[in-house]
């Protein structure tokens, strides 16, 4: 019987009635995501069995229950001084199985954990007892005996306690329990690890990022799964994975890949006797592409990125213009000098064939010179070099105060010194920098001058200082002439005189 109905009906052939004493009730349970009921210590569920099902047991028998305790007593029982029953020792972590055979009790025992759901079977053979605990063999008992039949007046198997010799309730436990069963026959490892299985209840679950959507052509990996047993939080069960095409044919996995071809498949995942579907869902690949226009400078180098490119697409390329940008077997592109080539990129996969055109336009570097020297007071222009239309360019001096620097790019010595004029051109994509070191130099300009001055007559030489920042000062070679710091010069005899 289990409590998945809501009620405590005995599924088996035999029918047997259920007797309910005290209160106990039928929930559903969180964990197991099924209904169970639930035991306050003085309730059970009695089932009266008839002698001839007791002598079919005597051959051989499992009893199996899924319980979580609260307490001591007996969960699934009849051991009214013969029969047989699970006990949970007064300890609160021992369960025993009682089974009567000839004089004595059989007892073989197990540890369990009472904060979780426990399913327990114990078997017996005809010679030995063995009891099952989730699933594995805990302890082994020898029971060469015959196994003992209850009293007329005992003849019931209590759900939640025990029964007494009247076939009332006693040694009632608190806690539930989901099912109880009986079996007229010795159940195997294999089954009794399948009833484990069943009425734990194995869940499987993905990572969060897991996605069950493909595209036709490309590589798919298959998203691992992970498995836990509900009752007991087992999270070591393995997991394993099948794929099959739209036929039904197996897929076979390469590192739990494999590539997509079909319209449809299906992936089983399967965990103890938990078995998951998941279908996946095949989109049509885009067709493939590559950039259309790629500005290189000479030397420069670029491999071909193609976009939705399959997994086992074949593809080869080929330069219209090998001697302006050659590409290679595997995409890469040298730009050997200016000029313009179109690289045709040939794919083929998804039984189409796509031809992608890149153009390529190779171009020189900008460039300036590298030095330039003007006076004070003067100025250049910054030519670039291999400006293309539509360039960008803006100019800054390190030393405004000796070189400034225009927007269109015309330098004007301030003083003597160096400066450095930075263009930065913005061109085919790009951002260049251009530095030139600019030297200014200090010179005096001589605006007014004499050759010839008759003697005793005065003049006044004049003259302007560019990138010194001081006034202009005389001096005359010739002691038998004067010149005063202004320049005012006067001959006192006749004869040649140098003047600075």
């Amino acid at each position: 019987m289990d409590f998945i109905t809501g009620t405590a009906d005995d599924k088996s052939d035999a029918a047997h009635e259920a007797i309910k004493k005290g209160n106990p009730v039928i929930a559903k349970n969180s964990v197991l995501e099924r209904k169970a009921a639930k035991f306050d210590g003085s309730s059970a569920f009695a089932y009266s069995f008839k002698t001839e099902e007791y002598t079919k047991m005597q051959k051989g028998y499992t009893m199996e229950c899924m319980m979580k305790l609260d307490s001591k007593g007996n969960p699934f029982s009849d051991q009214e001084s013969a029969g047989a029953g699970f006990e949970l020792n007064s300890d609160g972590k021992t369960l025993e199985f009682w089974s009567r055979h000839g004089s004595s009790y059989k007892k073989p025992t197990a540890q369990i954990d009472t904060s979780k759901w426990v399913h327990a079977a114990a078997v017996y053979d005809g010679s030995v007892i063995k009891l099952y605990v989730n699933g594995k063999l805990k302890d082994t008992v020898s029971a060469s005996d015959q196994w003992v039949i209850p009293a007329d007046g005992a003849k019931y198997f209590f759900v939640g306690a025990d029964t007494n010799k009247n076939g009332e309730i006693q040694n009632a436990v608190r806690g539930e329990i989901a099912s109880a069963r009986i079996y007229s026959r010795a159940l195997s490892i294999g089954e009794i690890t399948k009833l484990y299985w069943k009425e734990a209840k194995t869940n499987i679950s993905f990572a969060g990022n897991a996605s069950f959507t493909a595209t036709r052509g490309n590589s798919y990996t298959v998203p691992a799964a992970s498995a836990q047993i509900a009752a007991t939080g087992d999270s070591s069960v393995k997991v394993t994975e099948e794929v099959r095409d739209s036929k039904g044919n197996t897929v076979a996995l390469n590192n739990r890949k494999f590539t997509v071809t079909d319209n449809a498949y299906t992936i089983t995942y399967k965990a103890n006797d938990t078995e998951l579907k998941k279908e996946l869902q095949v989109r049509e690949p885009a067709a493939p592409s590559a950039d259309g226009k790629k500005v290189l400078e000479e030397k420069q180098g670029f491999r071909i990125t193609i976009h939705n490119k399959a997994a086992n697409a074949s593809v080869s390329y080929k330069s219209s213009n090998p001697s302006v940008a050659s590409v290679s077997t595997y995409g890469y592109i040298t730009a050997k000098k200016a000029g313009t080539a179109v690289i045709t990129t040939t794919v083929t996969q998804n039984q189409r064939t796509y031809q992608l055109k890149t153009t390529v336009t190779v171009v020189k570097k900008p460039s300036v010179s590298s030095k330039k020297t003007i006076y004070a007071g003067k100025s250049c222009r910054i030519n670039i070099n291999n400006r293309y239309k539509g360039a960008k360019v803006s100019y800054k001096t390190s030393n405004k105060s000796v070189a400034s620097v225009s927007s269109s790019g015309k330098v004007t010595g301030k003083k003597a010194g160096t400066a450095y004029i930075t263009a930065a051109v913005v061109q085919n994509g790009k951002t260049y920098t251009l530095k030139t070191k600019v030297t200014v130099k200090a010179y005096i300009k001589v605006t007014r001058a004499y050759k010839t001055v008759k003697k005793g007559r005065k003049v006044t030489f004049k003259a302007k200082a560019y990138g010194t920042g001081k006034s202009v000062k005389w001096s005359v070679s010739n002691k038998r002439a004067s010149i005063s710091k202004k320049g005012k010069f006067k001959a006192k005899k006749r004869e040649k005189f140098m003047s600075s």
